[in-house]
């Protein structure tokens, strides 16, 4: 059990980075951009075999540590969302 939760804390920090990079910002909100839903369906976390209970699980405990954050940031129409960020950035 210990295992599969470091995995998921691995491939949930992986892919949060991934998608820093590319731009594209992820909520720890369950509407619209809910980074556990997103990150399930991604290719690290199937071939991993880490589903959203288990990212759900690593983000709380990323928040818990305060390796993660949520950051206030306005979209493009000036609107006010929550997003997370890696504690320190990349």
């Amino acid at each position: 059990m210990a295992a599969t939760q470091a995995k998921a804390e691995e491939v949930f920090l992986a892919i949060l980075a991934r998608f820093t990079a590319a731009g594209r910002v992820v909520s720890d909100s369950k509407h619209g951009s809910y980074a556990p839903r997103l990150f399930a369906e991604e290719a690290e976390a199937k071939d991993a075999g880490i589903t959203q209970p288990y990212l759900e699980g690593a983000m709380r405990r990323l928040l818990h540590a305060r390796r993660l954050y949520v950051k206030t940031i306005k979209d493009k129409v000036g609107r006010e969302r929550k997003v997370l960020e890696v504690e320190g950035g990349f």
